[in-house]
């Protein structure tokens, strides 16, 4: 017979320890994401763009040098890599492989991880490992992959032409990661596979450096735990193939690099792939303004503008301004809009009016303006052309700054 005594301590066991169990699983894949956002930069130029298309890095090697150290002896000697989200996969793959062990203690079951990726479609992923030419079946950026398995299930946020990490636990239950869109958002991208689609978690705030995604994804209002491992567990969601397999492209010579949700620069799409780049949804410039017929004169006229209008990160902009334009015939104290088209990361027209008072001479004053805007990492600057109600034109130079506010949509 079982005292009262042996039958709380097994009870205690019985709830504590697969808790604690599921919580060491849940870190390590978070971890996992974070170390490999710090070891990785995306290349927009490996993606088909240019290098002043890359979004920010959120994650460093300076973040983990202590445990780089660690790991590489006396002296702290960390291998980064420049490219796009398969080189970030593959980096979280290769740490699996490594440091197995670990993964299987924290409650991977036996070998169970995979690079997975989609195309066009992003209700059908494929899973994929690493292997030698031989074996191979397909090649992406340069590494050589036989398929696994294909699933009719959901991706994360509908990404297309991309690829990030699923890991089984050893209950049955598929994890995935993405440490590409960890990396350009400053916020895990994990979570857990149910009922035919990849659901995502929030994640501890230990492991982000910003406060929410830069693009909505589905959210967990709470992180639930793994459920306990059991003698006769409750059957798991199943994961079962399409049963129309889509069809491997032949392996080629030079293969196209793996795209990573980049869209044409016109594209109806345009938009949506800034939105998962980790670019920026406020903005603030400063602008001053010379009269066209005596730019180079510089006499008492002060013309000064302030706006606050939208980043980067979607296909319409605006700028909400303040003008002020003083000589000595006139002072015009202007409130404007200025609507426009984010055509890539970088680029975007515009053009809009204003409307305010002539403070001089207490009566309406009006303007037209417009101009196109540039972008280089978190400064803009911003060439303007504007018409006033009086018939002078003004030629005006804008820098700004910009700025995370939150979610885009």
């Amino acid at each position: 017979m079982i005292n009262r005594k042996e039958f709380i301590s097994i009870l205690f066991f019985l709830i504590i320890c697969p808790r604690s169990f599921s919580d060491s699983f849940l870190s390590i894949l978070q971890d996992l994401a974070k170390q490999t956002a710090c070891i990785g930069s995306y290349s927009a130029t490996q993606a088909g763009e240019g290098w002043y298309d890359d979004p920010h890095d959120y994650y460093t090697p300076q973040m983990l040098a202590v445990r780089f150290k660690k790991m590489s002896g006396d002296r702290t000697r960390t291998q980064t890599f420049y490219g796009v989200c398969f080189d970030y996969a593959q980096a979280a793959w290769d740490d699996i492989r490594t440091y197995q062990k670990s993964y299987n203690s924290a409650g991977m079951k036996d070998s169970q991880w995979y690079i997975a990726a989609v195309d066009d479609n992003p209700n059908y992923i494929t899973l994929y490992d690493p292997v030698s030419q031989e074996k191979s079946d397909r090649k992406m950026n340069g590494v050589y992959l036989k398929r696994n398995s294909s699933y009719s299930i959901q991706a994360h946020g509908n990404a297309t032409h991309h690829a990030w990490l699923w890991i089984q636990h050893q209950n049955g239950t598929w994890y995935w990661i993405d440490p590409t869109w960890t990396d350009n958002t400053g916020y895990v991208y994990y979570g857990i596979i149910s009922n035919g689609k990849e659901i995502q978690y929030t994640p501890d705030t230990k492991y982000c450096v910003s406060s929410s995604p830069v693009f909505q994804a589905p959210q967990k209002p709470k992180m639930q735990a793994v459920p306990a491992v059991k003698p006769n567990p409750v059957p798991q969601q199943k994961i079962t193939p399409s049963p129309t397999p889509v069809p491997l492209p032949e392996t080629t010579p030079n293969p196209t690099p793996y795209p990573d949700r980049r869209s044409p620069l016109f594209s109806k799409d345009a938009g949506k792939s800034r939105r998962h780049t980790g670019n920026y949804t406020g903005l603030i410039e400063l602008g001053y303004h010379r009269p066209m017929d005596n730019f180079l004169e510089f006499n008492n006229s002060l013309n000064l503008s302030i706006s606050f209008g939208d980043g980067n990160y979607s296909d319409i902009v605006g700028h909400l301004q303040l003008d002020y334009f003083g000589d000595a015939e006139k002072k015009d104290l202007l409130i404007g809009y200025n609507p426009g088209f984010q055509f890539t990361n970088w680029f975007a027209l515009y053009a809009g009016g204003g409307i305010g008072m002539d403070l001089s001479a207490k009566k309406f004053a009006w303007k037209v303006n417009g101009g196109a805007r540039f972008i280089i990492d978190r400064v803009s600057i911003r060439g303007d052309v504007t018409w006033l109600g009086d018939n002078k034109f003004l030629i005006g130079i804008y820098a700004g700054y910009l700025f995370d506010v939150g979610f885009v949509f």
